[in-house]
């Protein structure tokens, strides 16, 4: 009888250890996805910057360079989104960052402005970078990659603002 009680505990410390695991490898998919949602936010405030030098200066060189930015942080912010689908975590900013990247894309292409797509991208961005961080907190309070994470989130919100700014210079210019 003093055997089953051994197994029944060595059963609970292999479930206590596989629970940490499981934590650690959430909270590492959660940091990854926080990197590049910060860097799909970056990839739309660069190409909000570039869209707006390219209609101030009227050059087709810098429209074309425009608009392969604004692919390019498309792509981005589809890497970003497979990255949070490995979190399990259902966030609605995510979806909303994929429309307004779609949507910035689509304008650009037609030759229309999509500075205002390309900074909605980015607050949608950087308000999944701060969930992110949150749910990293959660899982591992102070450690390193929640302070990692952190850092992402700042990244990510001063984009946003950066892009925000660029618009609203485009809009008072």
């Amino acid at each position: 009888m003093h055997t089953g009680f051994r197994s029944i505990r060595s059963t609970d410390m292999t479930s206590v250890a596989s629970s940490t695991a499981e934590c650690r490898r959430v909270a590492a998919a959660h940091v990854e996805a926080a990197r590049q949602h910060a860097a799909a936010a970056d990839a739309h405030a660069t190409a909000a910057e570039m869209h707006f030098e390219a209609r101030q200066d009227g050059d087709a060189d810098l429209q074309l360079e425009a608009q392969d930015a604004s692919a390019d942080a498309a792509a981005q912010t589809g890497t970003a989104i497979e990255a949070s689908e490995f979190t399990g975590e259902c966030i609605l900013a995510i979806r909303d960052a994929g429309r307004e990247a779609d949507e910035a894309v689509r304008l650009a292409e037609d030759g229309e402005d999509p500075r205002d797509a390309h900074t909605a991208a980015a607050r949608h961005h950087a308000a999944v970078v701060q969930r992110h961080a949150e749910a990293i907190e959660v899982r591992e309070p102070d450690s390193e990659n929640a302070e990692d994470a952190r850092a992402e989130a700042e990244s990510a919100a001063l984009r946003a603002v950066d892009a925000a700014a660029t618009l609203q210079a485009a809009i008072l210019g």
